[in-house]
Formats: C-alpha cells, structure tokens, sequence
C-alpha cells in the first residue's frame, strides 16, 4: 500500500521546537542550581563574618569579660585590604567591622567573583535592644548574573541575593546565652551564638 499524500520532513520543525523548550529549560534549572550555591555560599559567609565579630569592640565590651578579644595598643593588626566599595573599618573605634570584613572576604569563595557590587552593608553593625545583650548584624547583597538563561529576553539579567545574619555573645544557658551569669562558681566560658 503506497501513501498518495505524503509530505517529507514534518518533524524536523517540531524537533527544533522541542529543542528549543529542552534547552530553555535546562539553562533555567542550572542557573536555579547556581543561585542556590551562591546564596548558600554567601549565607556560611556573612553568618562566619557575624561569629567572628562578636568577640570584638564595641560588641563584646557590654559583658566585660576578660574573655574578649583586645586590640593591642599600638598599630591595628595586619588584616587584608577590603575590595574597592567596601565600607572603610576604623580599627581604634570599630574592630568588630575589621574582623568582619576580613572573615566575609576569606570565606567567599567563588561568589565573591561571581556576584557583582559585592559589599556589606556599612551601617547598623551593632544592636542593643535592652535586653542586656549586644547584637551584631551583618547584611550583604549580591547581584548574581544569569548565565544560561540570558536567552530569554524577559527574564532580567541579574538576580538579587541577601544574606543576613545576627549574633550576640553572652553566658551560655540552656535556652540560649544571657548578658551575665548569677548561678555557682564556676563561671561559664561565654560563647557566641547566631539568633534569629
């Protein structure tokens, strides 16, 4: 049995459509899987810059525990230069913003190339909201480029991402820590904590 009205190549047209959506689809998925990792990255970071900052002046004086860390006397200690727009530290004043920084910078990884107009926020460090206890907060704002999916002309080329993280330092309890210790010698070791 011959076919009378036979007409060559009607799948080549749908094989490119499909294609098309195949590949759309997976440039989405991988530059989904990329902002995840850049978010995490960027997260581990500024939470490890909030840890660290904590044990220095201004944040840890309100404990007055021997236990905090002291800039010596002297010039400030050798810490790496922060990137061009980075908010300036005044290691006298502020430490607590040095060390910071420092620890954000090392622990970037690669978001710190892949994310543009990478910079902690430079005000509102440190919080004290009445409760004894002393804050300090660490924002920064990343805005990652699509690579795959610059494709499509309505999705915008960048995506923005926040990190945010807040810790305090105190005496441990079982519920968290607290700004002073009232029960039996000995004194608990302070230790710094995240909080939401």
């Amino acid at each position: 049995m011959q076919l009378k009205h036979r007409q060559p190549a009607q799948i080549t047209p749908l094989a490119l459509y499909a294609m098309l959506i195949l590949v759309g689809a997976l440039s989405l998925v991988v530059d989904a899987g990329v902002f995840f990792v850049t978010q995490r990255q960027l997260q581990t970071a500024v939470d490890a810059a909030a840890l660290a900052a904590v044990w220095y002046h201004p944040v840890c004086d309100s404990l007055g525990s021997s236990q905090c860390q002291v800039v010596p006397p002297g010039p400030a200690p050798a810490l790496p230069t922060p990137p061009p727009g980075w908010p300036a530290c005044d290691p006298a004043t502020k430490f607590a913003d040095c060390v910071a920084n420092a620890v954000l910078q090392e622990n970037l990884g690669y978001t710190g190339a892949l994310c543009r107009d990478l910079a902690p926020a430079p005000t509102g460090r440190t919080d004290a909201p009445g409760n004894g206890l002393t804050y300090y907060i660490m924002t920064v704002d990343c805005d990652a480029p699509y690579w795959f999916a610059r494709v499509f002309p309505s999705i915008p080329a960048t995506a923005h991402i926040r990190a945010f993280a807040r810790a305090t330092i105190g005496f441990t309890t079982p519920t968290g820590v607290a700004p002073t210790y009232s029960g039996p010698p000995p004194t608990p070791p302070i230790v710094s904590r995240l909080v939401s």
